[in-house]
């Protein structure tokens, strides 16, 4: 009887701390085959812009800044990212450009980081910049950086940053650049000098680097491998995420940030068009353009749960490989933009919804470049 005693000591708590193993290991799975697909690429450079935290319904209910109208009308698709909880920072970046969604065992992180090595759309395109926050841009170095080979098999090579938070180790084609720490000043009403960091340092990229972005592809078939695709930039602007906890999205001061993004995509547009304006409409790069958040906000300046202002964020895409904005007689789905605090009358053009994991895959898809491994993409949308 004694016995029996001790073996239910040993036995009871090894199956109750089994079942935390189990829950709390991550699901990812590495030892993957790379599946390799013939797709016709569409664009030759994928712009990603992420306004951290951004309100959906504060942006749309805005009296509509000039230039997101003139997308939403006529230049491209316009439509709602649909995330899922914890609606934060690392798990929202990870999700558009890992293709999966947060991973049970990063509790183990404290939710500050993910536990295992991960893939993201960085490791398949050619060449890959990123600016922006120094809690966001480093998560896609990883201590180590799979380089897809000839083979299907997967190298890893360690990366680290040198002391100006460029990522080193891997031959020059991924840069990543953090701005300060003592920018992310959260009583500061000039919290838009976090974007425009974002944008001097794009601005003396393209000084500096210009030609190697806006590279031929024939040049570019010389330096890189089959497997790995076109280029990424990626820019991460966080002044909106700033601005609505400290002074909320129904304050002024969030509306001057919805305005002031108006502006920076303005200026930015204004920057790649004269780039493109050096070359035989024949040689000219084909260049995409996605706008979107990694998670929304709540009116008292919090996200984190699963309300609908925090699980929903703006799509704008536009470009090569997107189509065209199609008027329509009547708002689609009038009920969900009436929950949303919107006016259905305002939206006569074609809604088109995604999932924000779904994301990775359709800019995959542009540049023809191989999905990430762990990506769990629902089925693919046709964006032309």
């Amino acid at each position: 009887m004694q016995l029996d005693y001790v073996l239910a000591l040993l036995i009871f708590p090894f199956l109750f701390l089994t079942i935390f193993d189990v829950y709390y290991s991550s699901p990812l799975i590495h030892e993957v085959e790379q599946i390799s697909y013939n797709l016709k690429a569409t664009s030759d450079i994928v712009f990603l812009i992420i306004s951290d935290g951004i309100q959906t319904r504060r942006l749309f209910s805005e009296p509509q800044p000039l230039f997101l109208k003139k997308i939403l009308e006529s230049d491209g698709v316009w439509g709602f990212s649909h995330t899922r909880v914890p609606t934060e920072s690392r798990p929202g970046h990870v999700a558009i450009l890992g293709g999966f969604y947060e991973d049970v065992s990063a509790v183990t992180k404290g939710w500050k980081a993910n536990p295992v090595d991960f893939d993201s759309l960085f490791n398949h395109t050619c060449y890959s910049w990123a600016w922006g926050g120094p809690d966001v841009v480093p998560l896609f170095r990883l201590k180590a950086l799979p380089v897809l080979l000839s083979d299907k098999s997967s190298l890893y090579l360690d990366s680290q940053f040198d002391s100006q938070q460029h990522l080193i180790g891997y031959e020059s084609q991924v840069r990543i650049e953090a701005f300060p720490q003592e920018l992310l000043d959260m009583e500061s009403r000039n919290v838009t000098r976090v974007d425009a960091w974002v944008l001097d340092r794009f601005k003396l990229f393209l000084k500096e680097q210009g030609s190697t972005l806006f590279q031929t592809r024939k040049n570019l078939l010389k330096v890189c491998p089959n497997e790995r695709k076109g280029r990424l930039v990626f820019l991460h602007l966080n002044a909106a995420d700033q601005i609505g906890h400290s002074f909320k999205p129904t304050s002024n001061e969030y509306s001057e940030v919805i305005h002031y993004l108006d502006r920076f995509m303005d200026r930015f547009l204004t920057l790649i068009n004269e780039q493109l304006a050096h070359f035989p409409s024949e040689q000219r790069p084909r260049v995409s353009f996605i706008l979107t958040s990694d998670h929304g906000m709540t009116d008292w300046g919090s996200h984190g749960a699963g309300s609908l202002d925090e699980t929903t964020t703006p799509f704008l895409a536009w470009g090569a490989g997107i189509r065209k904005a199609e008027r329509i007689n009547f708002a689609e789905d009038e009920q969900f933009l009436l929950k949303m605090g919107l006016d259905p009358n305002s939206f006569n053009y074609k809604r088109h919804d995604i999932e924000q994991a779904d994301l990775a895959p359709l800019m995959a898809s542009l540049l023809a470049s191989p999905f990430p491994i762990n990506s769990v993409v629902s089925f693919i949308y046709k964006v032309d």
